[in-house]
């Protein structure tokens, strides 16, 4: 089988794993739908009582935090435990024997549970989405593929930060403390607590992890202007090529470390 066939037979059976449980699935994605009730009622009341976030509206804050929660429960900011497992338990020498990209087979493999969450994440929320309807910014369909664009390159930022994550494995064996932090501070700088714009901190925007809730969340609110939008693709693009960059160097890195526990 050819790579391409390879990588979209995994993504198909990735695909048909998360359809298996499909009640199971809806129910889990219900999870988002209390967060997003609290948020609408504090900052109904903050906004209520004359305060603001920045220069955001009702509309506009409830929408942001709306798409942050989307964008939280479906970019794979661990990308998947079963790398650093894989390399704790020894299975990753079935990668090193055969023919097969281990980036690109977790990439796919993400990928297409990736898309089971998205979509039901959003059918999850649609009964909220339609009542809090008014309270929203609708984005045109302009904003709709900005928005896209920016969520393909969070997606690729996401995933492999959280794969050099995992790859740390090779020298600490677990990264679940790890993990924990990481959730912190990607949550963090990525935009997911504050939006950036009202933090005003200048180091963030030299950081990749904007692409990741921030930016998407922007661009499909209509806040990323004409003008800054080329700019933000080209250095999103940037960060993904440097960051793969950065992911093959530490994979090279770590074979040298890596023993084959258990045969």
């Amino acid at each position: 089988m050819s790579r391409p066939g390879f990588v979209f037979s995994v993504l198909r059976i990735e695909l048909k794993l998360g359809l298996k449980y499909r009640t199971e699935l809806l129910l889990s994605t219900t999870y988002l739908i209390f967060p997003m009730v609290i948020y609408f009622f504090m900052w109904a009341n903050i906004y209520g009582h004359g305060g603001q976030m920045g220069d955001y509206s009702l509309k506009a804050i409830l929408t942001y935090y709306l798409v942050s929660l989307i964008l939280y429960g479906t970019m794979p900011i661990f990308a998947t435990s079963e790398i650093s497992n894989s390399i704790k338990d020894g299975r990753l020498t079935y990668f090193l024997t055969r023919p097969i990209s281990h980036f690109g087979y977790f990439l796919s493999s993400v990928f297409g549970m990736t898309v089971v969450w998205f979509i039901s994440n959003v059918i999850g929320m649609s009964a909220l989405i339609l009542l809090m309807k008014k309270h929203l910014l609708i984005p045109s369909a302009g904003c709709l593929i900005q928005g896209l664009v920016f969520y393909f390159i969070g997606f690729g930022v996401a995933f492999i930060s959280g794969y050099l994550l995992q790859l740390s494995a090779f020298w600490f064996g677990d990264s679940t403390g790890i993990s924990m932090l990481w959730d912190w501070v990607i949550g963090f700088a990525g935009g997911a607590i504050i939006p950036l714009d009202v933090l005003n901190f200048r180091l963030f925007d030299y950081l990749p992890f904007k692409y990741i809730y921030f930016l998407p969340a922007q661009a499909l609110m209509g806040r990323i202007t004409s003008d800054r939008f080329v700019p933000e693709l080209v250095t999103g693009i940037a960060w993904i090529i440097l960051l793969r960059i950065a992911a093959v160097l530490v994979w090279n890195a770590g074979l040298k470390r890596y023993e084959a526990p258990g045969g």
